[in-house]
């Protein structure tokens, strides 16, 4: 149950990410490219988040874990292609 939690978490994560600053791209306010710039971001977070729990009494670090939020933010990503098509994919 633990992984299906990550995995639906990474989802709506990637995807509100990708959704925010694709908008913030499109009126002018960012530079970067929405899609790779919201990836690194939301893997670097999910990455961060697993290692600096060696450091939390009671957690503990689980590459399983890793590999839901990886699962999570690739649904995520496809979702938003999906949602949104493949012109908004590629912008």
């Amino acid at each position: 149950m633990d992984k299906v939690i990550h995995f639906t978490l990474y989802f709506i994560f990637t995807l509100v990410t990708i959704i925010g600053v694709k908008k913030e791209y499109i009126h002018g306010g960012f530079r970067y490219h929405p899609i790779v710039f919201s990836l690194v971001l939301v893997i670097t977070f999910s990455c961060l988040t697993e290692i600096l729990q060696n450091w939390v009494v009671d957690r503990n670090f689980e590459w399983m874990d890793i590999l839901a939020n990886m699962s999570g933010i690739l649904a995520g990503l496809t979702g938003f292609r999906v949602l949104y098509g493949k012109r908004l994919f590629y912008l």
